[in-house]
C-alpha cells in the first residue's frame, strides 16, 4: 500500500549512458518513499531506464543535452514525465512488433517501446 496521498519530485541529467545508475537511484528513492512494492519498482525502473536509454541514443545524436524528470504520485498512481530537446519522435507513428517474426529475424533491440507499453 502506498503512504502518503501527493508526491513530487523533479530532476535534471546530463543525456549521457553514465548517468542511467543516477536517475534509476533518483528513481527508487522516490519509489520507496511512497512504499511502492518491490516487484512495482522493478518495472518502473525498466520502463524509466527504457526511456531514458531511447533519448540518449536517438535524440541526441550529434551532442550534448539534458534530460529532466518528473516523478509525481496522487493516491495510488505513479505517473513519469521525461522531457528532452533533442531530435523528436511521435510515439504515436510506431508500429506494434509481431514477436514471433522478430524472434525468427534474430535483430538485436528495438523493442524499448514495446516493453515500455506492456509495463
Amino acid at each position: 500500500m502506498l503512504k502518503k496521498k501527493n508526491q513530487e519530485n523533479g530532476a535534471a541529467f546530463e543525456a549521457k549512458p553514465e548517468k542511467l545508475p543516477e536517475i534509476r537511484n533518483f528513481v527508487e528513492n522516490f519509489c520507496h518513499s511512497c512504499a511502492v512494492p518491490s516487484n512495482e519498482i522493478s518495472k518502473i525502473l525498466l520502463a524509466i531506464e527504457e526511456a531514458c536509454s531511447n533519448v540518449i541514443r536517438h535524440a541526441y545524436l550529434l551532442g550534448p543535452g539534458e534530460i529532466t524528470l518528473k516523478i509525481s504520485r496522487k493516491r495510488d498512481k505513479i505517473s513519469f514525465s521525461i522531457k528532452d530537446k533533442g531530435k523528436s519522435f511521435e510515439l504515436g507513428k510506431s508500429k506494434k512488433i509481431d514477436l514471433k517474426k522478430y524472434i525468427q529475424s534474430e535483430r538485436k533491440g528495438g523493442l524499448g517501446l514495446q516493453l515500455m507499453r506492456k509495463i
